[in-house]
């Protein structure tokens, strides 16, 4: 009986502690929701019914009256205010500076409040102890991550994000298990006697073993009122349990794996690769740059992030064990520490090629590279640019030198120039991408075209200081030496003059070379470029073999290594691409008493004509078939793609006015509208309103007599990476589809075959894609050897002979650029026509050229050489004989012509075949008939036998004989160097 009286007595009790905090919840809750009504009612009424008072004199009793109820509401609301003040100071300053008093009085700091504090009270009251609810205290972590920020505990992303994780999940755990505590201990009120005692620590193990869904079975609910919270509760806390811990999980392990410091080893140097980051550049950059042909590496390369990196990603770099990742930016200071940014080798800046914001992307970049050049200013920084008047903002940054190594690679103005150079120079664009890429390793069978195409691409291009025994020869001479003695070809130097350097191709006779020459050239191994530093006049004039070239310990060589201070810091001051300064030329005679003044821009680098409306240049079915176009251009657009870095290459000043090139764009209207601002000063541009999927518009060009078309899309789609070239796949088809018979006679066409029937001539296309894979999705004939589809893009007819470009091959110039920060220069000479510091700075004050001065001669500009692509049988090469490619290389050198590719038919039986691409074949090369010769020529006429534009064979009446005459007669495609 005594029991049943003390277990009434406590619930009494309990009940007494419930129901005061639920008495102050719900009267302050009344309280100011009457509040609320006075304020919104009464108060609106009383004030309509009050007189106004008197404008001066004694306050009347109406005003005393209105005074008296003021001072008495005013007290009135004080007390409410401290009655409802939660019985502490903080709560009534919390509940006074409370905009909203009802939201504040049902927030859940509140209610933990009501039902935590007092209790206290009623406990002195009843000199009584119940912890009861006190465990809804466990609720209060919740507030902890504002308090973190606050003190400037948490700053980073992951850190607040993971104290707001830790404060859900413990609160719900430790108020769960409080709840569980509560009523195994308080038992089933409609029962006697059913009081489980449980401590709180059992109650904490019940629940996670719960959540967890392990379940061991050694502790368990026995009320029923504890057994129902367990069975809601497993409803939420499976949820939180599964969501919460496994993302706390992640962001702990991440932290540790991608948030260390980088250790700097004895002797190893490391280079930091910033940026963008995909599985395809990752790829084609770790493959290029840890490539064993480069010899032992001593280079680790680190990846810094702003966004985890993807599964796949994070398994190739895994796979390396030179590379490693950090999570960070190169936005923050401390970020740059961790990767020890002053001791790194070099900063490589990718960009996303894919993004539908190019401007934006190339900021994003520039704010990069300014951090880096912030904090430490002699970094070394190459960095990829999108678009081509962005360049001048990373050299407007103040700390960016040449003289160190910093290198801009232009996406757009390389793409577009090689684009620009096929159309001129077929097969072009392979044999330059071979020459800056690795050798692939594959076995293919010897002597087909496959094993000849990757010999030749085992051959790159390479830097060396040529030694003292070069001074004062001649460029040809130079390059007969290195090739006879070395088996090097020698194709550029980089010239000292009065203004600073310029990279000069295949100079004319009267440049002869300085000491400390830097020479560009073409070989097989690094090996083989050291002998041309090493080379002594006096030691090595009677040796044969190129293996016993070596160091020697006379004094004419030992000279070539006392570089002077001065020289080091003055040399890179400014610097030309494929062009002598104005000062340091010297033109010949004919060319002085010359007549012929071209009309070019105020550097003298390219065709210039007064700007021509759209309206003017744009052509209607009716004046493009009056105008007849033969040998002609086509470009087939798909976007916005920058036409002007495509345009200037195909407008330099070096060709003559007759030999340019008409150029016919065939796109929409909103596009070229778009673009024409910035191409509507060159010549012979036309536009044609269309679409290269229409065959009409086609003919309407009359494609069929071009030289070459092309077909471009914008880079900047937001498809998917196997869509992104659905239309130039599709426009690429349609032309090679308009086909037409012709005779051949015995010339070697560049013609495909038609099963064995006559003929059929297809127009040449170059189509440029933003994913290299999408190669095996543009139709190709297939060699005779070749049983099945090709998978990899570099062994398809397609690529073999230059029938398209990717910009995704020119991932490997940032490695290449890392180790030898010459070849990108040359590169920018070869493809687009070269530069200079007066056009550079031009180009970055409005985007646009000028016009020069009247009876302005530029002399310098003009003498550059050319890129030709030269059949054995063109006019004036009967002077040029050899079987062999070594024979014909020192044969042609004597004209100053340099050849350092062959254009070769896949079957030499067939003369209807496509060609394939061989770079700088050996000495004992076989040369065939129908071969035909990748040459610099240059370009002074008195120094080259080939004549430009000569006489027509007799065949130039029917079809595609202006074709025919392009690629086998005696023509001979040119472009700029």
């Amino acid at each position: 009986m005594s029991k049943w009286i003390l277990h009434t007595h406590c619930e009494v009790e309990q009940k007494t502690f419930l129901i005061s905090s639920a008495a102050v919840l719900l009267g302050g809750l009344t309280l100011i929701l009457l509040w609320r009504i006075v304020q919104t009612h009464l108060v609106p009424w009383i004030k309509q019914r009050c007189t106004l008072a008197p404008a001066s004199g004694q306050p009347t009793e109406n005003e005393e009256r209105t005074d008296g109820r003021t001072d008495v509401s005013t007290r009135v609301r004080h007390f409410v205010e401290l009655l409802l003040s939660a019985q502490s100071f903080m709560g009534r300053v919390l509940f006074i500076a409370a905009d909203d008093k009802l939201k504040f009085w049902l927030e859940l700091t509140s209610i933990v409040d009501f039902f935590t504090i007092t209790p206290v009270f009623i406990s002195v009251y009843l000199r009584k102890n119940w912890l009861g609810l006190r465990f809804l205290r466990a609720l209060r972590l919740l507030e902890l991550p504002k308090i973190l920020q606050l003190l400037k505990i948490t700053t980073t992303s992951s850190a607040i994000k993971l104290s707001n994780l830790l404060a859900v999940f413990l609160s719900c755990w430790l108020t769960a298990a409080g709840f569980i505590h509560l009523l195994e201990n308080s038992g089933d009120p409609w029962l006697e006697d059913n009081v489980h005692h449980m401590d709180y620590f059992q109650c904490i193990y019940l629940l996670m073993v719960t959540f967890s869904t392990v379940g061991y079975g050694d502790t368990t609910a026995e009320t029923t009122l504890g057994r129902i919270f367990i069975i809601l509760s497993i409803i939420g806390g499976m949820v939180l349990f599964a969501s919460q811990v496994p993302e706390i999980a992640h962001i702990v392990g991440s932290h540790k794996k991608y948030s260390g410091f980088h250790v700097v080893a004895g002797g190893r140097k490391h280079v930091v690769v910033v940026g963008h980051f995909t599985m395809d550049s990752v790829t084609s950059f770790i493959r290029e740059f840890l490539h064993e042909d480069r010899g032992n590496i001593t280079t680790d390369v680190l990846f810094i992030g702003e966004i985890l990196p993807t599964l796949e990603l994070e398994a190739l770099i895994k796979c390396n064990i030179q590379s490693t990742f950090f999570h960070g930016s190169v936005l923050d200071h401390k970020d740059l520490i961790r990767v020890k940014m002053e001791n790194v080798d070099a900063v490589l800046v990718f960009a996303n090629r894919y993004c539908s914001n190019p401007d934006h992307e190339d900021a994003t970049n520039i704010r990069r590279v300014a951090s880096i050049k912030t904090y430490y200013p002699h970094v070394r920084v190459i960095t990829q640019i999108l678009q081509t008047h962005n360049k001048a903002h990373v050299q407007n940054i103040p700390s960016w030198d040449w003289r160190i190594g910093d290198s801009i690679l232009c996406l757009s103005e390389l793409k577009l120039g090689f684009m620009a150079q096929g159309c001129l120079v077929p097969g072009l664009s392979t044999l330059l991408t071979n020459l800056c890429s690795m050798k692939v390793d594959a076995e293919v069978k010897q002597g087909s075209w496959q094993w000849h195409f990757l010999d030749g691409s085992s051959n790159s291009l390479m830097t060396e200081i040529l030694s003292n025994a070069f001074v004062g020869m001649s460029f040809s001479d130079a390059c007969r030496l290195c090739f006879v003695k070395m088996n090097i070809v020698l194709m550029a130097i980089e010239y000292r003059t009065s203004e600073g350097f310029s990279i000069l191709v295949n100079p004319s006779a009267h440049v002869v070379l300085q000491e400390n020459t830097t020479g560009f050239f073409i070989a097989r191994s690094l090996a083989d470029v050291q002998r041309a530093s090493l080379y002594c006049s006096l030691c090595h004039a009677n040796i044969i073999d190129p293996l016993l070239i070596r160091k020697c310990a006379c004094k004419q060589r030992a000279a070539h290594y006392q570089v002077s201070d001065h020289y080091l810091l003055t040399s890179v001051r400014s610097r030309s691409l494929g062009v002598l300064p104005t000062s340091d030329y010297r033109p010949s005679t004919s060319e002085q008493k010359g007549s012929s003044n071209p009309t070019l821009d105020s550097t003298g680098m390219f065709h210039w004509c007064k700007a021509v409306p759209l309206k003017q240049a744009t052509l209607t079915h009716q004046t493009a078939a009056q105008m007849e176009f033969q040998n002609h251009i086509v470009v087939s657009l798909f976007g916005y793609i920058g036409l002007q870095d495509f345009v200037m290459p195909l407008r330099t000043s070096n060709f003559s006015y007759q030999e340019l090139k008409p150029v016919i764009f065939l796109g929409p209207l909103r596009h070229l509208r778009r673009e024409w601002k910035s191409i509507q000063h060159f010549p012979k541009l036309f536009v044609f309103p269309g679409s290269g999927l229409s065959c009409a518009n086609l003919r309407a060009v009359n494609i069929y007599q071009c030289s070459m078309c092309v077909v471009m899309s914008s880079n900047w789609t937001h498809r998917t990476k196997y869509l992104e070239d659905t239309e130039c796949t599709q426009a690429t088809r349609n032309v090679r589809s308009m086909q037409f018979k012709t005779r051949i006679g015995n010339t070697a066409a560049l013609l495909l075959p038609s099963d064995g029937k006559e003929p059929v001539c297809r127009i040449p296309v170059i189509t440029k894609l933003n994913d290299a894979s999408n190669i095996t999705f543009i139709q190709q004939e297939m060699p005779a050897d070749h049983k099945r589809p090709v998978t990899n893009a570099i062994f398809t007819t397609a690529f073999a002979s230059g029938s398209v470009f990717s910009a995704s091959f020119l991932d490997c110039l940032m490695s290449v650029t890392y180790y030898s920060c010459n070849i990108l220069p040359l590169l920018q000479t070869l493809v687009t026509g070269g530069s200079t510091p007066e056009l550079e700075e031009q180009l970055a004050d409005d985007y646009a050229l000028k016009m020069s001065q009247h009876n302005t001669k530029h002399f310098a500009p003009q003498d550059r050489s050319k890129l030709s692509l030269i059949p054995l049988n063109a006019q004036g090469m009967s002077d040029i004989n050899g079987n062999t490619y070594g024979e014909l290389f020192c044969s042609a050198l004597a004209c100053g012509i340099i050849c350092f590719g062959v254009y070769r038919l896949f079957d030499e039986s067939n003369q209807c075949q496509t060609r394939y691409v061989i770079a700088r074949p050996g000495k004992d090369f076989p040369l065939q008939a129908t071969d035909l010769l990748y040459c610099l020529v240059p370009c002074r006429e008195q120094t080259c036998p080939l004549k430009f534009g000569a006489e027509k064979s007799s065949e130039t009446s029917q079809g595609r004989n202006q074709i025919h005459q392009l690629f086998h007669s005696s023509e001979i495609l040119t472009s700029i160097v």
